[in-house]
């Protein structure tokens, strides 16, 4: 239980030094305000839940494109 607060203290610590940089702030207000704005669009426009839009939001912004990063070799590339 000790090991977990301290872990805890040192996280939130920097968390709050993380927050003091200017380009942290901006990075972290342009990802929170994308999060909001497609929750929103989620929410009006596809009628969904507000927690349901929110997660489809985050795993959409989370995901990597595999394929850019390695192209597959050509036994598992789809038939034209």
């Amino acid at each position: 239980m000790v090991s977990f607060l301290i872990t805890l203290q040192r996280l939130l610590k920097g968390i709050f030094h993380a927050f003091k940089d200017p380009k942290f702030l901006a990075l972290f207000a342009l990802t929170a305000a994308t999060l909001l704005s497609g929750t929103l669009f989620y929410t009006r426009v596809e009628g969904l839940h507000w927690i349901d839009a929110l997660y489809f939001c985050a795993v959409t912004l989370t995901t990597v494109d595999i394929l850019n990063l390695c192209q597959p070799p050509d036994s598992v590339k789809p038939l034209p």
